[in-house]
């Protein structure tokens, strides 16, 4: 007999209050199999599919097992089709199935089965816009085949990390050559592959400029293929990461770069105003900087954004309040509008995540869940 929500004598409002408290998405997918009223309740929650968590190491053999069958179920047409957010991690390990499991023989690794049961999956998220994966697979495997046979699909943002062992930096980057990749407005593409060996005249893929034509949004690591991308396409979104000592090879892809940037983060926030003095024509456009690092007084953070003020189109930062000191408030705010007038934003992360925004006449704070350099560079964070 299938049990219905109102058998326990509880309004559908309070259900609904509870699947909300339930982080796991294990525990929500168990959940969908208690009852055909509970399910119709559950699948919303399944729009953003975070998987990061599925890793094999530590698992025994029949957990392993049970979370190949936790991603095999998204081959369904019915249950893939609301997901729209898909971030998994795909790590292998020796003898993930049990005995006697039709999945793959004793012995073997889990590569081969984990990329076909992603690709399936994959393949029936008619509707998926942002996509995250952290693939660890083994040297006796082809990487990368998840994509394989997978229809192009009006995907917005792609974020993968390769730790793969036993691929070259080339085969890594014709990742990205996969359909489903085609259309994408927002990469992040890190590896352990190191390709700053190559000379500035190096061929790489990304010379194509008919390759990824629509990408607008780049997390930069400090990568040869990175600057590639830049020479060739009008990204307007940036968000540098690592930058260290490779400054030059940086304002070198800059200045042959055919558009201007509206959004700029640095994890070195110190860097930027190094950046935009070298190449200024590249940010008369800019919008929005960051990140501002933890500072505990209004004073020394508007010395740290003093230098900006050259930047007439500048509207927002993003900053970051740590260990409960958190300067940000009115007063702050309507100072900094003095020497920053068009500022209207600032997007606060750290101890609290929330939005100071400018009305016209008054600044406002609301509360929003928490967010990343990526997620802003991606316009995931609202009007921003």
């Amino acid at each position: 007999m299938s049990l219905r929500p109102s058998d326990i004598g509880l309004p559908v409002e309070l259900w609904l209050q509870i699947i909300g408290l339930v982080e796991s998405k294990k525990a929500l997918f168990s959940l969908c199999h208690v009852s055909s009223a509970l399910r119709q309740m559950i699948l919303p929650s399944f729009r953003s599919l975070d998987l990061l968590n599925l890793e094999n190491i530590g698992l025994s053999r029949q957990e392993q097992f049970n979370e190949i069958r936790i991603v095999g179920a998204f081959r369904q047409p019915g249950l893939a089709a609301i997901v729209t957010v898909f971030e998994m991690k795909i790590i292998s390990s020796p003898r993930t199935c049990p005995p006697q499991s039709p999945v793959m023989p004793r012995g073997h690794c889990s590569c081969e089965s984990m990329q076909k049961c992603v690709a399936e999956a994959l393949d029936a998220m008619v509707n998926l816009e942002h996509l995250g994966i952290h693939c660890f697979l083994c040297t006796r495997v082809d990487k990368h085949r998840y994509f394989e046979g997978v229809k192009a699909r009006r995907l917005q943002s792609f974020s993968g990390h390769c730790s793969c062992a036993g691929i070259s930096q080339p085969e890594r980057d014709k990742t990205l050559l996969a359909p489903l990749i085609a259309t994408i407005k927002s990469l992040r593409w890190s590896h352990g592959g190191w390709d700053m060996m190559h000379g500035w005249s190096a061929g790489c893929i990304f010379d194509d400029a008919s390759i990824l034509p629509d990408l607008n949004a780049l997390v930069h690591f400090r990568k040869h293929s990175e600057n590639r991308i830049l020479f060739k396409r009008r990204i307007q979104r940036i968000y540098i990461s690592n930058l260290e000592s490779h400054l030059p090879n940086l304002l070198r892809a800059l200045c042959t770069f055919p558009g201007t940037l509206t959004h700029v983060i640095l994890d070195d926030f110190s860097r930027l105003n190094d950046i935009i003095s070298h190449i200024p024509k590249c940010f008369i456009n800019v919008r929005h900087i960051g990140t501002i690092p933890a500072i505990p007084n209004g004073p020394e953070i508007e010395a740290c954004v003093k230098p900006f003020t050259s930047l007439q189109n500048l509207q927002s930062f993003d900053v970051v309040v740590l260990n409960g000191r958190n300067p940000w408030g009115v007063q702050l705010l309507s100072r900094l509008r003095k020497s920053h007038p068009g500022l209207r934003k600032v997007l606060v992360r750290g101890d609290l995540s929330c939005i100071w925004s400018f009305d016209e006449t008054t600044w406002n704070q609301t509360p929003i869940s928490p967010f990343s350099s990526w997620d802003i560079i991606r316009g995931m964070v609202e009007n921003v």
